[in-house]
């Protein structure tokens, strides 16, 4: 074996479920939930290197079903007319401020329209008040940037944590470098910093792959992009049938997405698949372990179980429901823990989810490497969230929750028609005995309407859930295309 492998720690992790959202998550944080304001919007700013988005604005944010409970604040782009309502009756959604200052056309979301904070500074120069309201405040954005510390200077306000620092622990190369220092386990891997270093490093690659004893031209690998959320940023790269220059040219169109040039890189990492390592025998799960973490320590607050696409990309997730899956979510917590000690030691604080791939090895020992480490609230979030609410609200000890993402083949007019679409199956708290699917994001058409939407569907026990998911398949099966 070429690289280290690490144990996990056998520290008991403190476990804080979140039913309260942001507010519970705030309080961890040393702060008041009411002197907090929290976004979930996906791209920010030109600064960041994204300047174009295909779908920001009229996107309902997950951040308003997760964070705006408990009395803490959310701040969002505008959301879909009724979806606020909604929320508010059957979520418990509390304040929530939207800002569009200029609203883009459907099909050109150019920065600084698809900046929220951007968008605020800019509504803020028209409306006083709006100063007074932030003067003090806390900003707990999903990623700050540049966009939110020069905001929330013009209005009084401070961030959780500087933008800088929130970047670099959402970094796939640094998890990867600093893998040893921090006593966790990642996959061989190597990191292009530059054009020309791509070529060099996937040849570096191929050679730890042979030291492995696999061929390195049947292996497959990873190529991802140091910080791009959800899976778009990543690709499988298989050598038997994917050559060099491909993997140059899905470089390159991720760098123009991103607003980018191959002289303008960003880093790019590369590495073996997991399961593909001599010692793996079958992998066990691929789970997001989540937790705060503070000044005073570093607290669990659950783990999700998550389904990537073939090609590496987030297509949903669920809780564990089973035995066999609640074991195996405890046993991720020591395999993350060191990642997030490691973080909190260099500075870190706030929210993080950490992504890890547990394996059975051939001796029959379980090991677990981590992919990465996404700094601030992810797509599980709100399903863990919610799920927390549901098993407090309900008394349901056993509560479960997964996502469901729909593509609408023909585009459903407005929230209206999906809430008239879905009626049987929409959450209402103690109405429909907490259990449903609840809208969270709602992905405009290019053309007008509504042309996905991804939701939480939550019960009191498993067995309901599944009745859920059938309901609410069997309805999406039926909508006209």
């Amino acid at each position: 074996m070429t690289h280290p492998l690490f144990d996990k720690s056998d520290e008991t992790p403190v476990v804080r479920p979140i039913p309260d959202g942001a507010a519970d998550i705030a309080r961890a944080l040393g702060q008041k939930p009411e002197n907090t304001w929290w976004d979930y919007n996906a791209v920010y700013s030109a600064k960041s290197g994204m300047k174009f988005v295909d779908d920001t604005i009229g996107v309902v944010n997950e951040g308003v079903t997760t964070l705006a409970r408990g009395g803490a604040n959310a701040l969002t782009l505008k959301l879909e007319d009724g979806f606020l309502d909604y929320q508010q009756k059957y979520v418990g959604v509390g304040k929530v401020l939207e800002v569009t200052h200029k609203r883009a056309p459907h099909d050109q979301f150019l920065y600084p329209e698809q900046s929220v904070y951007v968008q605020l500074a800019k509504c803020a120069e028209e409306d006083k008040s709006l100063k007074s309201a932030f003067m003090g405040a806390v900003i707990c954005g999903l990623l700050p940037v540049a966009d939110t510390l020069e905001t929330a200077d013009k209005l009084g306000a401070k961030t959780l944590i500087n933008p800088e620092q929130t970047m670099r622990f959402n970094s796939k190369a640094r998890i990867v470098e600093e893998a040893a220092e921090g006593r966790y386990n990642v996959a061989p891997h190597t990191v292009a910093r530059n054009w020309d270093d791509i070529e060099n490093k996937l040849e570096e690659l191929a050679g730890k792959a042979r030291d492995l004893g696999l061929d390195p031209q049947e292996a497959k690998y990873w190529v991802k992009f140091d910080n791009m959320a959800g899976g778009t940023g990543v690709t499988a790269y298989k050598p038997a049938s994917m050559s060099i220059d491909d993997v140059k040219d899905w470089i390159a169109t991720g760098l123009y997405n991103a607003g980018k040039s191959p002289e303008d890189f960003m880093p790019v990492v590369f590495d073996i698949d997991i399961g593909a390592l001599p010692n793996v025998n079958r992998i066990l799960g691929n789970m997001n372990v989540q937790a705060i973490v503070a000044n005073n320590g570093v607290s669990i607050t659950g783990v999700t179980f998550q389904k990537t696409s073939d090609n590496g990309a987030y297509i949903g997730g669920g809780l564990p429901q089973t035995p066999e899956d609640k074991a195996l979510a405890t046993e991720a917590y020591g395999w993350a823990l060191p990642v997030l000690k490691d973080a909190q030691k260099k500075g870190y604080r706030g929210y993080a989810g950490i992504d890890v791939i547990l394996c059975e090895e051939q001796d029959g020992k379980k090991r677990g490497y981590i992919l990465e480490m996404n700094g601030r609230l992810n797509s599980s979030t709100s399903l863990l969230s919610m799920s927390h609410k549901v098993a407090r609200d309900a008394k349901a000890p056993d509560a479960a929750a997964c996502n469901l993402s729909t593509q609408f083949k023909k585009p459903l007019k407005d929230f209206k028609s999906y809430m008239a679409a879905f009626n049987d199956v929409i959450y209402r708290a103690n109405e429909s005995d907490f259990e449903g699917v609840i809208p969270i994001i709602m992905k405009p058409a290019k053309d007008g309407g509504i042309g996905a939407v991804k939701t939480i569907a939550v019960a009191k026990t498993p067995e309901r859930l599944a009745i859920v998911e059938k309901k609410y398949n069997n309805i999406v099966q039926h909508l006209p295309h």
